[in-house]
C-alpha cells in the first residue's frame, strides 16, 4: 500500500482493523482514489486557509508600521 493511501485513511479516521483490510485489499480500488483525493483536496483547502490568514497578518503588519 502507498503512503498516500495510508496517510489519508489516517486522516479520515481510520483504525488498525480498517488499515488492515486496506492493506489486503478489502476496499475497492475506487474508493481508495475517492479518500486519496480527498485528503489531498482537504490539504489544498488547509493551506489556502493558511495563506489567508498570513496575508491578513502581514497587512497589519504594514498597517502598524506606517
Amino acid at each position: 500500500m502507498s503512503f498516500p493511501l495510508w496517510e489519508a485513511a489516517t486522516a479520515a479516521g481510520a483504525s488498525l482493523d480498517e488499515l488492515e483490510k486496506l492493506e489486503s485489499g478489502g476496499y475497492a480500488t475506487w474508493f481508495q482514489a475517492k479518500l486519496v483525493a480527498w485528503h489531498q483536496l482537504h490539504q489544498i483547502v488547509e493551506q489556502n486557509k493558511q495563506d489567508a490568514v498570513s496575508r491578513v497578518m502581514e497587512r497589519r503588519a504594514r498597517q502598524r508600521k506606517k
